[in-house]
């Protein structure tokens, strides 16, 4: 089980590959993907984008649960 689910308030954030941040917002999760690579499950979650009305990919690691 995710711990993040469709549907769930989120804050995202997009960072470079140094770890500074590019860019942030909130957003709602959309759908949820798992897949294998070099024998290791991702999860990869679509995220609708409030600041940009946009959709995104983005891993757990670039979410965070907004409580209300």
């Amino acid at each position: 089980m995710h711990m993040l689910e469709i549907g769930t308030l989120i804050r995202w954030q997009e960072p470079y590959a140094d770890g500074i941040v590019k860019d942030a917002g909130t957003g709602v999760i959309l759908k949820i993907f798992s897949y294998e690579f070099y024998n290791k499950t991702i999860t990869a979650y679509e995220v609708y984008r409030t600041k940009h009305n946009d959709k995104m990919r983005f891993e757990e690691y670039e979410l965070e649960i907004i409580n209300d």
